[in-house]
């Protein structure tokens, strides 16, 4: 027979993986909640390292968000001050991606551009020169600037190829990160920590800082994930083990007191 207490430890256990589930789904605001409504309840219980590990959780989330906050701020200085702007956490994440993705856009125009100012400076350099003093000529300098356009020609085509493949990078480590987050919730960790440790590689690889910073700490929290699933699942099962245990004792006095009362 279930007592108060265990029931008690069941709900706050049940909460307790429901606020796991919307933290690794990046619903942090209704995450805290039913964090803090399982710690309440296992405070009643006096279950202190339950405690511990909901309040280091909170702590965690907090300070994601004030990340995500302080860099929304930044982006929001753009908007109109006017406007009455309410972003959920999962809006500022996909701003922040796009506010990324226009940088690098302008970053690469703004390159392209430079190179192709910088090319038609010499080349009308080059024409200056001829129109002036065409007897002049000096064969060798005319081809050491004829080189030097050709080279940065080369140089330009270079970056923006450059560019272009960052580019698709960017977009296959994105996917293999929506794909991690997919076999989370799936609880197939090691699926995920895989994904997650392959798009860390694509951003190492185009020295991208921040996303490799934020995906080790996904990576490492994976590891804390599945040791933590797999304690609640071996408490489930001694939890089951124990009812079953009960039921069998309760069967079994039943039938030997229905056995005794047919002997009378």
């Amino acid at each position: 027979m279930d007592t108060p207490a265990n029931n008690l430890e069941e709900k706050a256990s049940a909460l307790y993986k429901e606020a796991e589930n919307l933290y690794i789904r990046k619903k942090f605001n209704e995450a805290l909640e039913m964090y803090e409504e399982a710690y309440y309840l296992y405070e009643e219980m006096g279950i202190d390292h339950q405690l511990k590990k909901i309040i280091w959780r909170m702590n965690q989330i907090r300070d994601e968000v004030m990340r995500l906050e302080n860099e929304i701020n930044a982006i929001k200085n753009g908007l109109d001050t006017n406007a009455s702007v309410e972003l959920t956490v999962a809006e500022k994440i996909q701003l922040r991606i796009k506010k990324e993705k226009e940088e690098r856009r302008k970053e690469g125009k703004r390159l392209k551009t430079q190179k192709m100012d910088d090319l038609e400076d010499i080349k009308a350099k080059i024409s200056e020169n001829l129109d002036n003093s065409k007897e002049d000529v000096n064969t060798e300098y005319l081809a050491e600037k004829q080189e030097e356009v050709k080279k940065k020609e080369e140089e330009m085509k270079r970056k923006i190829g450059d560019k272009k493949k960052n580019d698709m990078m960017v977009l296959k480590a994105e996917k293999l990160i929506e794909e991690g987050r997919k076999a989370l919730e799936e609880k197939e960790f090691d699926t995920a920590k895989e994904l997650y440790g392959q798009a860390k590689s694509i951003f190492e690889r185009i020295n991208f800082v921040k996303q490799v910073k934020f995906l080790t700490g996904e990576i490492n929290n994976i590891d804390a994930l599945k040791r933590e699933y797999k304690t609640e699942v071996e408490r489930e099962r001694l939890r089951k083990e124990i009812r079953e245990q009960e039921f069998r004792e309760r069967l079994e006095k039943d039938l030997d007191r229905k056995i005794g009362e047919m002997n009378q």
